[in-house]
């Protein structure tokens, strides 16, 4: 498997702009996605498969929205549980080393990512801790993609322009994932 796509969302069922960007991926071959709270609604993780996918995989894809200028809390529990010491990191822990880490999110109100605005930094900032995990666990730290400014209200159908950045995104990951 090239791609192990680790794709967390709470309220899946109503984010159109998430809902698209896996329709466009699913079929890809060598990529498997991980719908976190699917899989583990009850919050408990299978670590050893979770480990397996990872071992399979070159790249691993993050994909989130940004939720209180981080990741949602499941994939949060999944770092917490997945990158052990001693696995993804520290003494004899390698499992991860060489591989890429692609973080895939979108935001709300993108002006709001910017020195000044009410989240006081930019959303690059905001991923810093992301990337420190990949470079502990000997990670290469791709270039975050982000889709900014997703805010049509739940349960209303997003406007023209915003499906159309939408699929171009997803057309830009699909792009990057076939990427050797």
């Amino acid at each position: 498997m090239k791609n192990l796509v680790l794709l967390s969302h709470p309220q899946l069922a109503t984010s159109h702009a998430h809902t698209l960007i896996i329709d466009q991926i699913k079929d890809l071959p060598d990529t498997a996605i991980h719908h976190l709270e699917g899989l583990y609604p009850d919050g408990r993780i299978d670590i050893e498969s979770e480990q397996a996918a990872c071992l399979r995989a070159g790249r691993i894809v993050m994909q989130f929205p940004f939720w209180w200028h981080s990741t949602p809390p499941m994939l949060k529990h999944w770092q917490d549980e997945v990158l052990a010491r001693g696995w993804a990191y520290g003494e004899g822990g390698h499992a991860l080393a060489g591989k890429t880490l692609q973080l895939v999110l979108s935001t709300g109100d993108g002006a709001i990512y910017h020195p000044g605005n009410d989240a006081y930094f930019k959303a690059a900032t905001l991923l810093s801790p992301l990337e420190a995990t990949a470079l502990l666990c000997g990670m290469t730290f791709a270039e975050p993609l982000i889709l900014p400014d997703i805010t049509h209200p739940t349960g209303h159908a997003p406007h023209e322009d915003e499906e159309r950045r939408i699929l171009s995104f997803a057309a830009h990951l699909q792009a990057l994932l076939e990427a050797p």
